[in-house]
């Protein structure tokens, strides 16, 4: 047989008024109007001390009784919203003290139940009651027989609440026998639940869940994280023993992590392997390229120093392979293009307009690029980075080796500055627009074939031909005159 319906109801009797309305789980309560109030149907208004009155169950205040007792009578009562003045004979017993006594409360109810005109009626839910006053519970309190009482520790409610099911947990607590408890350790709050702690994490109860730092582990219901074996780090989520990977440098071995030997390095997560070419392995996560003027053919452990060939080189020393040199049986001028630059661009572009100028010189290496403080060397022509140096002022140093034939044709052509000059001025606008100011200096020497030999300015003779012969010596001075004349010059460009 189906429940019955719920009547609800939007009005009430004279003298009552609507206490709460219907809902779905309860019906309406219609509650008889207190003394000092008036009650219509809906609406509850108090009567004003002094002014008005009401009995219990009043639709109205009536005025109160205006004047003052007359003589031989005691005021037993002022005017209040619950009662209308009274004067009577001082009774017997009694001493009445400037017309005046004391009167007593005339109906008394029993705990959780409140004075509702001359009966006592239980305390509705979700209210508080005493004597003739009935409140409603407030935050975080609940009902119980009649009066508000706290929610338990470490939960709330809200205002007017029935019962004790009502004071819901904080978060990171759970109810558990009527009390909130927290989260153990190895549990997480999540959703009204304590959760057991995902693996990877560790949970210290309550709210707290930390993920596991990259050199340690944790299986799921962890309260704390174990470290990875020793050299090893979680790459990914670090789940379990098995998400630990050996670090750079080493590999997996009988159940820990060995460091991969010098000339060595790790190939994969179990193998070391020979250090490759054009690197250099110290051991461990130590491998490095070699760097610019070294090289290594595999299997070192550090690069070794490129050969710079006094004569000729065939093919240039790179990372793997050393320089070739040729020798000659002819001796080999080597001339010197010493140059200082005024300009404002910074290192890096300087340093690509002295590769541009250079590349424009036939036969020309660059051998160094400086600043006023520091210098980047130079190899066979390439040079480290040069963008730590700035200007204003720069300097390079170039060499040109050619026959010794067309020496003093190439000094004379490298002293002329205004030669030098303008192939700065193609070379720098390839990079920039920037303006600048260039001088020169132009040094030689010549390199002899035979060991011991030098040269005596047309020939290579040694220590002991200790005759010089005239064609020689006067060669000699014409260059050293034509090195003084050109080399000496100097111009700027802007």
């Amino acid at each position: 047989m189906a429940a019955a319906l719920l009547l609800c109801i939007s009005t009430c009797p004279v003298g009552e008024f609507l206490l709460y309305n219907c809902t779905s789980t309860r019906s309406a309560v219609c509650w008889p109007c207190e003394t000092g109030f008036a009650c219509n149907t809906t609406s509850r208004i108090r009567c004003i001390d002094g002014v008005s009155w009401s009995n219990a169950s009043s639709a109205s205040c009536f005025p109160c009784t205006p004047g003052w007792c007359p003589g031989g009578t005691v005021l037993v009562r002022e005017c209040s919203a619950t009662s209308d003045r009274v004067c009577a004979p001082c009774p017997e017993s009694f001493r009445c003290v400037n017309g005046t006594m004391e009167r007593r409360n005339s109906t008394q109810c029993a705990p959780g139940e409140t004075a509702a005109g001359s009966t006592c009626r239980v305390c509705p839910e979700g209210y508080g009651c005493a004597n003739e006053r009935i409140e409603l519970c407030g935050p975080n309190t609940y009902s119980l027989n009649g009066t508000c009482a706290p929610c338990p520790a470490n939960s709330q409610s809200p205002a007017g609440s029935r019962s004790s099911d009502e004071c819901a947990c904080d978060a990171g607590y759970v109810r558990a026998g009527g009390v909130c408890s927290c989260c153990k350790e190895g549990t997480v709050w999540k959703d009204g639940r304590c959760e057991l702690c995902e693996a990877g994490s560790y949970c210290m109860g309550k709210l707290h869940q930390e993920t596991c730092p990259r050199d340690m582990y944790s299986l799921r219901g962890a309260a704390e994280c174990i470290e990875c074996r020793p050299f090893s780090s979680c790459q990914r989520h670090c789940a379990g023993a098995a998400s630990c990977v050996c670090d750079d440098g080493y590999i997996f071995e009988r159940g820990g992590c060995r460091r991969c030997g010098p000339g060595t390095a790790k190939a994969d997560e179990t193998s070391c392997a020979r250090c490759a070419p054009g690197m250099q392995c110290l051991g461990g996560a130590e491998v490095a390229a070699c760097r610019l003027s070294t090289y290594s053919p595999g299997n070192l452990t550090r690069c070794v120093p490129c050969t710079l060939c006094p004569e000729l080189t065939r093919a240039r020393c790179n990372a793997t392979h050393d320089s070739e040199c040729v020798g000659t049986r002819e001796p080999l001028a080597v001339i010197l293009v010493h140059q200082e630059y005024r300009t404002a661009i910074d290192g890096e572009t300087f340093g690509a307009f002295a590769v541009a100028y250079t590349s424009a010189l036939p036969k020309a290496q660059l051998q160094s690029v400086c600043d006023e403080r520091r210098c980047v060397d130079c190899f066979q022509g390439l040079c480290s980075s040069p963008r730590a140096l700035s200007g204003p002022v720069y300097r390079t140093v170039i060499e040109i080796r050619s026959e010794t034939n067309r020496l003093v044709q190439n000094v004379e052509a490298l002293a002329n500055t205004a030669f030098l000059l303008e192939t700065a001025k193609a070379a720098m606008r390839r990079v920039t627009e920037a303006p600048f100011a260039a001088y020169s200096r132009v040094d030689h020497e010549v390199i002899c074939p035979d060991e011991g030999a030098s040269w005596d300015g047309g020939a290579c003779v040694q220590p002991s031909a200790a005759a010089t012969t005239w064609l020689g010596l006067v060669l000699g001075v014409v260059m050293l005159v034509a090195v003084a004349v050109y080399g000496g010059r100097k111009n700027g460009v802007n």
